[in-house]
C-alpha cells in the first residue's frame, strides 16, 4: 500500500507538462503502468494530472483492485494515456473526480474506445445496463439458442458483474415469461474471477458441477455454454471465451464431456 502511495506522489511531483520538454507526468504514468502490468490489466483508473488529490486518494483503490493509475488533462486525453490503455488491453476504465477535474469531453473521448467507461465523483457510481442470456423455449431451441434480458449493474468491471448476474439465474418474473437456465440462486456467488486480454475472456468458477449435473448432456452443455458465451461476447473487448473450475480448464470441460479449447 505504501509503495502505491509513494508511486503516485512521485509521478505527480514531476514537472508540469508546460515545463517539461519530454517525459512529462502523463508519459511517466503510462510507462509505469505498462511496466508494472506486463501481462495487461482488465481495469485502469484515470485521474487528473493537473491536481493531485484524486490520484493520491486512488492509490488504496488501485492496490485493492490490482489496477494501474493513468493520468489525463482536464479537457484532453494525452496520447501516452490512450496508448497505455490500448497496450494494457483494458476492458474497464474508471475516471476519478467530477467534471471540474476531468471534463465530459475526456469522458466522451474515452467512451469512444474499446472499453467501458464510468466515473467516480464522490457519489454513488452510475449503473450500466447489460444483458444476460437465458434459454426460452417459446422463442427458440433450448439446446443452444439464448435470448438476452436486461440487468442493471454497477461498474467498474461490467463483464464480471454481468456474469455474476447470470449465475443468479432468471428472476421469478423472467421465469414466468418462459426464460430458463441451469443457473439459479443455488449457483449465485460461484464466480471466482473474470479476466480479458487480447479479445479472450477467461472466467473461473467455484465448482458447481454437483449442483447442476445434468448440464453435462449434449443439449445441456450447449445451452450452458451458449448462455455464458453470449453474456461475455456482448462486450466489444471479448471475441472468444474459456472457462475453468478453481483454475482448472480440464475440470470444467471434462464435466461437460467436451475437449478443452485449443
Amino acid at each position: 500500500m505504501l509503495a502505491a502511495v509513494a508511486l503516485v506522489v512521485g509521478v505527480l511531483a514531476l514537472p508540469s507538462p508546460a515545463g517539461a520538454a519530454t517525459g512529462d507526468r502523463y508519459d511517466t504514468a503510462a510507462l509505469l503502468a505498462t511496466e508494472a502490468f506486463p501481462d495487461g490489466a482488465n481495469l485502469a483508473l484515470v485521474a487528473s494530472g493537473e491536481d493531485y488529490p484524486d490520484a493520491l486518494a486512488a492509490a488504496p483503490l488501485a492496490a485493492a483492485l490490482d489496477a494501474p493509475i493513468l493520468l489525463t488533462r482536464t479537457t484532453t486525453v494525452p496520447p501516452a494515456t490512450l496508448t497505455a490503455l490500448t497496450d494494457l488491453g483494458v476492458a474497464d476504465v474508471i475516471l476519478l473526480g467530477g467534471t471540474a477535474a476531468i471534463s465530459n469531453t475526456v469522458f466522451n473521448t474515452l467512451a469512444g474506445g474499446p472499453w467501458q467507461v464510468s466515473r467516480y465523483a464522490g457519489e454513488a457510481p452510475a449503473t450500466t445496463t447489460v444483458r444476460v442470456y437465458f434459454a426460452n423455449e417459446a422463442m427458440g431451441d433450448p439446446c443452444g439458442e439464448v435470448f438476452g434480458v436486461e440487468r442493471q449493474v454497477v461498474g467498474p468491471a461490467v463483464a464480471t458483474a454481468a456474469l455474476a448476474e447470470l449465475l443468479r439465474g432468471p428472476t421469478e418474473a423472467e421465469r414466468g415469461a418462459g426464460y430458463s437456465s441451469w443457473f439459479s440462486s443455488a449457483t449465485e456467488g460461484y464466480l471466482n474471477s473474470v479476466s480479458v486480454a487480447d479479445g479472450l475472456a477467461r472466467a473461473d468458477f467455484r465448482d458447481f458441477s454437483g449442483i447442476i449435473p445434468n448440464a453435462s448432456t449434449a443439449c445441456g452443455s450447449a445451452a450452458l455454454l451458449a448462455s455464458l458465451d453470449a453474456t461475455l461476447t456482448q462486450f466489444s473487448t471479448v471475441d472468444t471465451t474459456r472457462y475453468s473450475f478453481d483454475g482448472s480448464e480440464t475440470a470444467f470441460y471434462e464435466w461437460l464431456q467436451r475437449d478443452v479449447p485449443s
